[in-house]
């Protein structure tokens, strides 16, 4: 039983939180970490077993979970190239129609910022403040660069739109600070947040989760590979070992208000309260609060009450990351579209 050598794994970066270590949350997958052949020896010789799953930090999943995370990143093994150095794995052609370059900083990259630019003007139009304020925000943004990583962007300046005439695209109702987000993940494969800060005074954060509001922004602009890196975010935060990650149910309310009812957001939350629905350090709220958001959302009642009814070996558990991540539409999906819209194709 062996795997290709070149079968990797990832993980997050290590964490400290009041100076303590927080350990790593290792995730499945293949893109990071070269494999370590396994060794045995007995009396006559060596033998050497090239099996993934035997590393430490592999071992949480199986070869087939490890599979599929390449799968949805659009890896397989038949496609796996190295550089020229012959060591380090390097993406090929997806499986679907986009993929997240890895090095923002490569030459393929950096050809999206060149060519024209549009506006991208986000906030209120127009803005009825008197002095400067945070109402609104104009970005000048590369056209190549909004398509390569937004379907809707790229609609908006390659289609017969108004937008395309007027060089102008406007997203009055969207979130300032998650498309700053969006921008400066486009530019450098992440982006940078503070922590959020718990008042302990009313029970509530000083705002919604920004990862969430990041992830609704990119199931509006039609960017799955911001939700993912979004959603991979808020997983890792969520999950964290440490009492000031908590869930909150204003972060709830607004990922039931902004998604769809199958919404991977909306799963992954609901999969969280009904986990940790008794554990008020990892989710915070008031009674009352928590009455009002279950007696208006009845998918979120019936999962916690179908949970209560069930034994603890069914009950419902937050999954694996890869579970809570959205595929990109197969290329002949993609076509057949186009062809029923009658537009571009």
């Amino acid at each position: 039983m062996s795997a290709p050598s070149t079968l990797v794994t990832t993980a997050t970066s290590t964490d400290l939180i009041d100076g303590e270590t927080i350990a790593p949350v290792w995730k499945p997958g293949t893109i990071a970490v070269s494999i370590v052949p396994y060794e045995e020896t007995d009396a006559v010789e060596k033998y050497q077993y090239e099996v993934i799953t035997a590393q430490p930090e592999c071992s949480a999943y199986s070869l087939e979970e490890h599979r599929l995370a390449d799968y949805i990143l659009g890896l397989g093994v038949e496609f796996r190239d190295r550089d020229e150095q012959g060591s380090t794995p390097r993406l090929a052609k997806p499986f679907s129609k986009r993929m997240l370059p890895t090095n923002r900083t490569s030459k393929e990259h950096l050809k999206l910022l060149r060519g024209e630019a549009i506006e991208v003007h986000v906030g209120e139009i127009p803005c009825s403040c008197k002095v400067p304020c945070g109402c609104s925000d104009s970005w000048f943004l590369s056209k190549g660069l909004i398509s390569r990583y937004s379907s809707s962007l790229e609609a908006a300046c390659t289609r017969d739109f108004k937008e395309r005439s007027e060089n102008k695209i406007q997203l009055p109702d969207d979130d300032l600070e998650a498309f700053a987000l969006f921008v400066e993940w486009m530019y450098y494969g992440k982006y940078n947040v503070a922590t959020q800060v718990f008042s302990g005074e009313d029970d509530t954060y000083d705002d919604t989760n920004i990862h969430a509001r990041c992830w609704i922004l990119g199931d509006k602009l039609l960017s799955s590979e911001f939700k993912n890196y979004a959603m991979s975010q808020l997983y890792a935060q969520c999950m964290a070992k440490s009492a000031f990650e908590v869930v909150t149910t204003q972060d709830v309310q607004y990922a039931c208000e902004n998604s769809a009812e199958e919404s991977r957001l909306r799963q992954f939350y609901f999969a969280y309260v009904v986990e940790h629905f008794a554990t008020p350090m990892r989710l915070r709220g008031k009674t009352e609060e928590w009455d009002e958001l279950l007696l208006h959302h009845a998918d979120l009642r019936a999962a916690l009450l179908q949970s209560f009814r069930s034994a603890p070996e069914d009950r419902l558990t937050v999954g694996a990351e890869m579970v809570y991540l959205d595929y990109d539409e197969p290329l002949e999906n993609t076509f057949s579209m186009l062809r029923i819209e009658g537009g571009d194709a």
